[in-house]
Parts: structure tokens; C-alpha cells; sequence
């Protein structure tokens, strides 16, 4: 089990067609009150992890098997260094832990990597705001622990997000819908060495890509609505 307080590295956006990349994170806040409505998807992308259970302050929030996602789930949890912890089902051992700051009427997202000493919570801030017409939104999360740094795109030759290390986490972007295919390039390097496929993302649909594992990337998809 590892215990972790990580928020975000930045990453560097292809800044000519795109402008600045944020990031979000669940920052700290005295004025953040306690006991609020928060909205929390959670997602295991822990490899041989089995079904975990999540917590918030030592309350059981949902379950998910491994390489599954909930659904957005209303807890009144609001507030300063909050201890979030995923334990494996049916026992008392703690995967993971993280403490987070929860904005009362926000979306948090919270995912599960890593095995041992690597597993790790990463925990973020959602956008929901809907894309242009025929637009779709997503953003991608580095969590293969084995790959360097990777530039990312879902059209061939044309990159969304460069220099992107483990553990980093991008803000969303809108493409257009269709796409289904996720180009993955060394970083800096113009010719992509690795596509993977996945199903086609959908207008007015918010998405985000993981690229997981400890070898081999592969990719989870998630939506958010």
C-alpha cells in the first residue's frame, strides 16, 4: 500500500493551435466547506487488482472490478484533506490512499493504478461543460509506468499534447467526433510508433483516455456523460 498526495505536473500544449494547457486539481482551500455535495466517478486501471471498494473518510462510497468505471455518485463529502482510500473487496488491506480537497457541487474523478509500492490514487477536477455541436471532449491521463514521455493525438500527424510523463493529466480538449484512434509518439518525434484503437468517441460526449499498464500500453476509455 502506498499512501500519495499527488496533484499535477503540467504539460507543455502544442501552444500555436491550442493555447495553454490547465490542469485540474483538488487544491488546498481554507474556505472549502465541510459536509457539501460532491460528485465522484471512480475507475480501477490497476492491473491484477480485483475488485476494490472506495472510501471517503472511512465511509464505503461504491465498488469497481478491475478495468471498470462508475458512474457519478452524490456524496456529501466536502472539504479539506478529505482521506480517500480504495481497499481490496472483502478485506481490510488499503491499495491506495490519498488525501484531496473537495469543492461542495464539484465533479471529481478518482483513478486507481499501479500494484505494491507504485499503486497510486489519481484524483481530478472535472470539466462537464458541453463541446460544440459535433464536437466530443477528451483528455488523457499517463499512468503506464514503463513508457517515457509521449506526445498524444487522435488524428494522424496532428498533435493534441506534447512531453506527457507518468502521472501527468491533461485538461480537455473538443475534436471531432469519430475519432478512434489514439496515436502515441516518443516525445518529439514526428512519426508515431504506436496506434491504438478504440471505440468511436461521440458528439456531445465528454471522454477520458488512459494509458495504463506496467509493460505493454494499453488504453481504457471513460465517459463521462
Amino acid at each position: 500500500m502506498k499512501t500519495n498526495r499527488t496533484l499535477f505536473r503540467k504539460l507543455p500544449l502544442i501552444a500555436a493551435v491550442f493555447g495553454t494547457v490547465l490542469f485540474s486539481s483538488c487544491s488546498d482551500d481554507d474556505d472549502i466547506e465541510n459536509g457539501k455535495s460532491v460528485n465522484v466517478k471512480v475507475v480501477n486501471s490497476a492491473e491484477a487488482s480485483g475488485s476494490q471498494d472506495f472510501y471517503i473518510d472511512g465511509t464505503k462510497v461504491t465498488t469497481v472490478s478491475e478495468n471498470q468505471a462508475s458512474s457519478y455518485i452524490a456524496t456529501t463529502n466536502s472539504g479539506n484533506d478529505r482521506d480517500v482510500e480504495f481497499k481490496t473487496t472483502g478485506s481490510s488491506e488499503v491499495y491506495a490512499s490519498e488525501d484531496v480537497d473537495l469543492k461542495d457541487n464539484k465533479n471529481y474523478t478518482f483513478i486507481l493504478s499501479g500494484t505494491g509500492n507504485s499503486a497510486k490514487i489519481t484524483a481530478t477536477e472535472d470539466d462537464l461543460s458541453a463541446p460544440a455541436s459535433g464536437k466530443a471532449k477528451i483528455r488523457f491521463v499517463h499512468l503506464n509506468s514503463a513508457a517515457g514521455k509521449v506526445d498524444l493525438g487522435v488524428v494522424a500527424n496532428n498533435k493534441l499534447v506534447s512531453n506527457v510523463a507518468y502521472g501527468d493529466v491533461s485538461n480537455f480538449f473538443e475534436v471531432e467526433a469519430g475519432a478512434q484512434v489514439l496515436n502515441v509518439y516518443p516525445a518529439g518525434q514526428a512519426n508515431s510508433n504506436l496506434a491504438l484503437n478504440f471505440a468511436a468517441l461521440n458528439a456531445g460526449r465528454i471522454y477520458t483516455v488512459i494509458l495504463k499498464g506496467s509493460s505493454e500500453v494499453s488504453l481504457q476509455v471513460i465517459s463521462h456523460n
